[in-house]
């Protein structure tokens, strides 16, 4: 992390040990943020949250299951940005495993890999109850607003997906939750028109 920068990792009542984890690194680095959560509010309640205590306006948002991530994607998630170029990155896996990134290359709406301005998307509308449906709020927010928006390339980049989490059927059901917080936001933007 360069200087200035902030590494917030929100809690959201996870069970896995993220948060016994980011507090160790707490202690060793005083630009991680430990966040916790009263309430699970979902996945974009904890986005919105880590933003909101980001000390720059640039916020890049990382899942935080992710496999081979390295310094240099994150610049290049940040770099586009930085420079004016866009105002948001999008992070697309690129050579990690056939199966995510045959979904992101399909659905790159659904990254939750990027990086933008804070302050043109906070006012995204209902982006805090967005639970599961958090970057396509980002994603339509920037349609709406005309922002470009960038696709960047994640080589070697993947992620844990939920039915290796879980067991096949609780894996399964969390799959189909969060399919079904995506629809109940796209549903929700459709009648905002």
């Amino acid at each position: 992390m360069g200087p200035g920068a902030l590494c917030a990792v929100v809690d959201d009542g996870s069970e896995d040990g993220t948060a016994e984890a980011a507090q160790r690194w707490t202690e060793r680095d005083s630009r991680v943020r430990l966040l916790r959560l009263p309430v699970n509010g979902g996945k974009a309640a904890a986005m919105t949250a880590g933003a909101e205590v980001s000390p720059v306006d640039l916020v890049v948002f990382l899942d935080a299951d992710l496999l081979g991530l390295r310094p240099e994607h994150v610049r290049a998630l940040a770099g586009p940005v930085a420079a004016g170029r866009c105002e948001m990155t999008v992070g697309v896996f690129r050579g990690g495993r056939l199966a995510t990134d045959f979904t992101q290359a399909a659905a790159p709406v659904l990254s939750g890999q990027r990086c933008l301005r804070w302050s043109l998307f906070r006012d995204a509308p209902d982006l805090c109850s967005a639970r599961g449906g958090a970057e396509v709020a980002l994603s339509l927010h920037a349609r709406r607003r005309g922002y470009r928006v960038r696709r960047v390339p994640l080589p070697g980049v993947t992620h844990v997906m939920k039915h290796e989490k879980q067991a096949w059927l609780p894996g399964r059901a969390a799959h189909a939750r969060m399919f079904g917080e995506i629809f109940r936001y796209l549903a929700g933007h459709v009648r905002r028109r």
